[in-house]
């Protein structure tokens, strides 16, 4: 019989293993990337592009603008601009500024997704790192570890967004249960109270920054690892603290990429020149293009417009430029991998 059950318990494990390396191996697979064969795919999507739906505003007042001064023109004789020396000169400081804005906004897209990259790493790091001392941590504290750096990520995820899906919101949540039982789970008998006294958190009001909690969770369980010899030391307690340390440093650079946004007068700025310039457009094109001048008006517009909108929507990169579900399903994995329940340890080798 009990045999029996070993086997059981075994086989158990190994099909939760085999689970958890199908999940996590659908966080593997490398994004798409569009390609030249795709143009044709892009120009049908574009009536439903979400960037069009963005521009739609001015895009369909300056057209419509632009109607009116052709109709004007064509029907009651209203005299155009004679030359496009004034839009060729202000257009290549108008194409300077839209590049500035850009590449300005992409560097912060950059800098955000180097952010998420080293919490990858270091969730990773800290895990791999504890597992190496998994018999002087204790199972209490090992799982108290594991969870916090599970749960860290998502909590990330929701502290930046100003807006979360129902989704993430419960998978946190979750989480953050699991994290509490794991904190009494060693209260009961690890630090016995050391936690319980000195926590500055209520249970009853949500904390306004729950990345910070974690850290502060993680910090006391790290810290209250008793010494044993040569093998678990003040040297190893004080490494694993500074991984957790790192740790908590993403979260003040999130947060100045969130809080600091490009000056708003650089922005008004930008979009006032580019909206005077396509604006006065017809007037100097109407003499020479006529009833042309109200498409050719109307995808300049859509084409500067539209660049502008790249700049505003990549200048929060943490909204909807950086998919960061994946990132955090794959340090959710990887830490379940390196600190598996001891039950479950032989199954992850």
């Amino acid at each position: 019989a009990a045999a029996a059950a070993a086997a059981a318990t075994a086989a158990a494990a190994g099909e939760e293993a085999r689970l958890l390396a199908f999940e996590y191996s659908r966080y593997l697979q490398p994004a798409r990337r569009p390609t030249s064969a795709d143009w044709l795919h892009s120009l049908r999507g574009l009536p439903r592009s979400k960037m069009l739906r963005q521009i739609q505003n001015p895009l369909l007042s300056i057209t419509g603008f632009s109607f009116v001064v052709t109709f004007a023109h064509c029907v009651l004789g209203m005299p155009g601009w004679p030359s496009l020396s004034g839009h060729t000169l202000l257009g290549a400081a108008l194409s300077l500024l839209l590049v500035f804005r850009t590449n300005s906004a992409y560097q912060r897209f950059q800098e955000g997704r180097k952010i998420w990259n080293d919490i990858l790493d270091l969730c990773r790091d800290i895990a791999l790192s504890v597992a190496l001392y998994r018999m002087d941590a204790g199972s209490r504290r090992i799982r108290l570890i594991r969870t916090s750096l599970q749960a860290f990520p998502f909590a990330m995820q929701r502290h930046v967004r100003s807006r979360d899906s129902n989704e993430i919101r419960d998978r946190l949540q979750a989480l953050l249960d699991q994290l509490q039982q794991a904190r009494y789970a060693l209260n009961e008998k690890d630090v016995s109270g050391a936690e319980a006294g000195g926590s500055t958190i209520n249970a009853h009001s949500p904390p306004k920054n729950r990345p910070l909690q974690i850290i502060q969770r993680l910090l006391k369980c790290i810290k209250s690892i008793k010494n044993r010899e040569d093998v678990f030391t003040n040297r190893e307690r004080v490494w694993l603290l500074g991984m957790v340390i790192q740790l908590s440093h993403t979260i003040g650079r999130c947060e100045r990429l969130v809080q600091t946004p490009v000056p708003m007068s650089y922005a008004r700025h930008t979009t006032r020149f580019v909206s005077i310039w396509t604006l006065t457009l017809p007037f100097a094109l109407v003499g020479s293009l006529r009833w042309s001048t109200v498409p050719v008006v109307m995808i300049i517009t859509w084409a500067l417009f539209g660049i502008l909108e790249i700049g505003h929507s990549i200048e929060d990169p943490f909204r909807e430029s950086i998919e960061l579900t994946p990132i955090c399903e794959a340090i959710y994995h990887d830490c379940a991998r390196a600190l598996p329940p001891r039950s479950n340890a032989h199954a992850y080798d």
